[in-house]
Parts: C-alpha cells; sequence; structure tokens
C-alpha cells in the first residue's frame, strides 16, 4: 500500500495526464490512498477473486478474506474508480451453498451510492493439465476425475457447475459482465450514473438476447435513452 501511494503520489506531482487500469492484489489495496489512486489517474482496478467462500479459497490456497474483498471493492467504487473481478465455479469443494455465497457476495456490492461500476466475469472450473490440482495428490484429496471442460469430484460436477453459472448470470441485475471490446472513453466521458445505467441496460438486454427475446426496438430506445442525457 506504501509503495502504491509513492508512485500514485509521483504521477500526481508530475502531472501526469495518464489514464490506467491495473490488476493489482485486493490486500495491495488494504490501506491505499484511494482519493490519491483516482487523483493519479487510476480509472479501473481489476481482482482475480475467484470466490467469495473461505473454505472454497483454501483448496485454491489463496490466503485471501471475503471482507477484506467487500471492503476494497466498496471502497474502490467509493472513489469513483471501477473495478472488475473474475470468479470461478465449480473448484474442488464447491457446493451449491459455497455458489450462493459467492453470487450474493456480488449482489451484495449493488449500490445506487457508489460512483463506480463493478463488473465481473463468471466461468465454470476447468481441469488444466499442469495446475496444482491435477496432481495425484489433489485428485485423491477431492475425488477428483476427468479432464479440461469434463470433470467430477466429491461435491460437484462439470455440468453442474456450468448451470451455476448461468444462472448466476440470470439472477444478477445491477451489474454485468465484463466486455473487453468496450470504448473506455466513451464510458468514461458518461457521467457515473450513466456509466452503471449503461451497465444495467446492456446486461438486461443480453439475457433477453439469451433467451431469444431480444427486441429491436427496444435494443434502440434502450441505449437512446442511456446515451439521450449526455447530448
Amino acid at each position: 500500500s506504501d509503495d502504491l501511494n509513492e508512485v500514485c503520489q509521483r504521477l500526481v506531482d508530475e502531472g501526469s495526464p495518464l489514464r490506467w487500469m491495473s490488476f493489482v492484489r485486493a490486500s495491495t489495496l488494504k490501506n491505499v490512498d484511494f482519493g490519491l489512486l483516482r487523483q493519479a489517474g487510476c480509472t479501473e482496478v481489476q481482482l482475480g477473486l475467484e470466490s467469495a467462500d473461505e473454505q472454497v479459497l483454501r483448496n485454491m490456497n489463496k490466503r485471501a478474506d471475503p471482507d477484506l474483498y467487500g471492503e476494497v471493492i466498496r471502497k474502490t467504487l467509493a472513489a469513483g474508480i471501477n473495478c472488475s473481478s473474475c470468479f470461478v465455479l465449480g473448484f474442488p469443494g464447491e457446493t451449491e451453498e459455497t455458489v450462493r455465497r459467492t453470487v450474493e457476495f456480488i449482489r451484495g456490492l449493488e449500490s445506487e451510492d457508489q460512483e463506480g461500476v463493478f463488473s465481473w466475469s463468471i466461468y465454470p472450473f476447468l481441469l488444466a493439465p499442469l495446475s496444482p490440482i491435477y496432481e495425484f495428490e489433489s485428485r485423491k484429496r477431492y475425488g477428483l476425475t476427468g479432464y479440461m471442460q469434463k470433470w467430477k469430484h466429491d461435491t460437484m460436477g462439470s455440468e453442474q457447475a456450468k448451470e451455476f453459472v448461468i444462472k448466476a448470470f440470470f439472477e444478477l441485475e445491477d451489474f454485468g459482465p465484463i466486455y473487453s471490446g468496450d470504448n473506455i472513453e466513451m464510458l468514461l466521458a458518461l457521467r457515473p450514473e450513466q456509466r452503471k445505467e449503461f451497465a444495467k441496460c446492456r446486461h438486461r438486454l443480453s439475457k433477453l438476447a439469451m433467451k431469444g427475446q431480444l427486441d429491436r426496438q427496444d435494443l434502440i430506445e434502450s441505449f437512446t435513452k442511456v446515451f439521450a442525457a449526455r447530448l
């Protein structure tokens, strides 16, 4: 945190015009000056959270605290800095209860009072060769069998994990998935409330598209409403 504060202060002192985003550990942001972080040009922080369940995180060998996750993200958003995070459903030890804990964690971040926008990506667990969980002892510990997209362990199978990912996509309302092709300059030019409305609108339309219910007129009118206030 001290090093990050020093870097941000240097950027401010030098009058840097840069706007930037960064991958960072949640623990690094624990005691950071979020106002200074924004002043230094940070527009988004990207966190690989993976899960909001303590036991699943331990199974991943991640020394992480979901409470710290929530604290850091809320402070980031309150400072007007966007935050994006990746989650994995189905890691050995995952159950319906732990999935619910992660989904409720994301839902709990939704607030109209925060200036920043939170976005997420939720993926099913992948049993990849050369990963620690692929090793014999780990497989034995969790009753893990299979390969890549097809796997099963003591508490879940790959098909169930995929179903949970789709269910989470439809359940979450105010924040939407990460879209790598976004026009960042365009979004940053919007007022905070417009950016949030844009994310919410796009997610609603995406869910309609997945159901085959997307109407072209609804698409046009929805985005026109979001951007009209900018004109």
